[in-house]
């Protein structure tokens, strides 16, 4: 028997309640649409276990979130009926060709199987390629060096938020003020601490030419970080303000270095990526966390589409041309501000680098594995512009692009064929080569002990995004103790 006119049934059942007012009917209506949509998706995996079941499963899965996150909220209003609406479209669609896939084509196993292995090959050999092509760009080389004296040299601000502070805040700014740089102006706001901790420390730096600022409450409609930003960008003096956080080290040559390489290369924006100096306890933990967010902004074709790779760690711009650009008021609820403008100066004579550190810039960070943990599930469901369907769209091409791998090997013993063996063993060494290749970069050694790591490294990004989904969507995020999901996702 065939579910398909009840799951069309179901999805235009579904798109009726956007015109439902009161609650009780809308969440009767909404009850009726889970029993549909959960029987279809049911009977199609009862039927048959192959791509397009599974697909047709987690669409459904996504349906019901969609469906929930509507009734969460008693008077839906336009914001919210526009969004249900867009993740409904793209959701429906997939679910009504996946389950006419599964009904009608029904592949073989063995067909399924060598389908997976080679649209698996082929991305994780695009990837690899990538990665390599990135790490190759990302190593600071100078051509050209210039002697400039130190009255040449262009002025400098330093600008740290920091909230909450205490021995990373000490080991940052004893770092600073080593530095050599000439005309090196040092700014810390204190973003509204809850203990005096955090002012002290940064008072007691007043005659080592640290200045203290006092950060006022960020606005409703402000991420707070976004709004310590602005506020240092209207009292700094230098012609370039490198924005760092407080976990980051510096040389005592590194400013000059930085700016030296922005001189030679006539750039206005760089994004440096440091050197990670990794915690005692739970170092492996901390490694993946790291290399996820790293796979994401280096191994994806991301200058081709005018979305260079940045980070917030560590970055450097003119400072006119970022009041030119508007500062940070257009980019109040941003959670990563330097990715859009990153992207504007790219479009300015390619006015952008992104680079790694090294021995070259000599800046180093340090986060344990919850400063890891806390900051990837605040910035992923940001990066997808808060799209339920997106995160679906995301954790079903890493699921079976990567999440396969264990199956692979495991249905390539019960196949009938040492090709399909063969090949599924490749691809387990490739994915593993991508990721220690990925991790040689980073840190500069393998971490042979994280190989078990390198399988799951895409489940554990689907986990992520959907934790981070989740919280946005129906708890709180909570980053420097202050939850970024009320300015993220207001619906004005």
């Amino acid at each position: 028997m065939s579910y398909f006119g009840l799951l069309i049934i179901a999805l235009a059942i579904e798109y009726s309640i956007i015109i439902i007012e009161k609650v009780l009917y809308r969440i009767i209506v909404s009850l009726a649409v889970f029993v549909l949509l959960v029987l279809t998706a049911v009977v199609e995996l009862w039927h048959g276990l192959n791509l397009f079941t599974i697909l047709l499963a987690v669409a459904t899965i996504y349906q019901l979130i969609n469906l929930y996150k509507f009734n969460f909220s008693e008077k839906p209003n336009k914001y919210l009926i526009n969004t249900f609406v867009r993740s409904w479209y793209i959701i429906a669609v997939i679910e009504v060709f996946a389950f006419g896939a599964a009904t009608l084509i029904s592949l073989s196993g063995y067909i399924s199987f060598v389908t997976l292995i080679v649209v698996q090959s082929t991305v994780l050999l695009v990837l690899y390629f990538s990665l390599i092509r990135n790490f190759l760009k990302l190593n600071p080389k100078i051509k050209n060096k210039i002697h400039l004296s130190d009255l040449e040299l262009p002025t400098v601000t330093v600008a740290i938020p920091a909230r909450n502070e205490d021995e990373q805040l000490i080991i940052c700014l004893d770092s600073l003020i080593s530095s050599d740089y000439p005309k090196l102006e040092i700014l810390v706001l204190d973003d509204c601490s809850q203990s005096k901790r955090t002012s002290q420390i940064i008072r007691s730096y007043a005659q080592s030419g640290v200045t203290f600022i006092q950060g006022e409450a960020p606005k409703s409609n402000y991420l707070a970080k976004n709004f310590a930003y602005q506020e240092l960008l209207e009292v700094a003096n230098g012609q370039f303000i490198l924005y760092a956080g407080v976990d980051v080290r510096f040389r005592s040559d590194s400013i000059r270095k930085i700016v030296e390489f922005i001189l030679i290369n006539k750039k206005n924006m760089i994004s440096i990526l440091p050197n990670t100096i990794l915690p005692s306890r739970a170092r492996l933990r901390v490694v993946l966390i790291q290399s996820l967010r790293y796979l994401w902004e280096l191994g994806l074709p991301r200058r081709q589409f005018n979305k260079p790779p940045v980070l917030s760690t560590c970055w450097m711009i003119n400072r006119q041309l970022l009041i030119h650009q508007g500062g940070f008021k257009g980019l109040r609820r941003e959670i990563i501000p330097e990715r859009t403008l990153a992207s504007r100066i790219s479009r300015i004579k390619d006015g952008y680098v992104f680079m790694k550190s090294g021995q070259y810039f000599g800046i180093n960070s340090y986060k344990d594995f919850l400063a890891q943990y806390q900051t990837a599930i605040r910035v992923k469901y940001p990066s997808l512009k808060q799209r339920l369907e997106l995160v679906m769209l995301v954790s079903i091409i890493e699921i079976v692009l990567f999440g396969g791998i264990i199956f692979d090997l495991l249905a390539a013993i019960f196949v009938p064929s040492w090709i399909l063996l063969v090949w599924s063993i490749v691809i387990f060494g490739l994915i593993n080569i991508v990721y220690f290749s990925l991790l040689k970069f980073l840190f500069n050694k393998y971490y042979y002990s994280a190989l078990i790591y390198g399988s799951i490294l895409l489940l554990v990004d689907v986990v992520l995004w959907n934790i981070s989904m989740i919280k946005y969507e129906f708890s709180e995020v909570i980053w420097k103790n202050r939850n970024v999901c009320i300015p993220t996702m207001r619906l004005d």
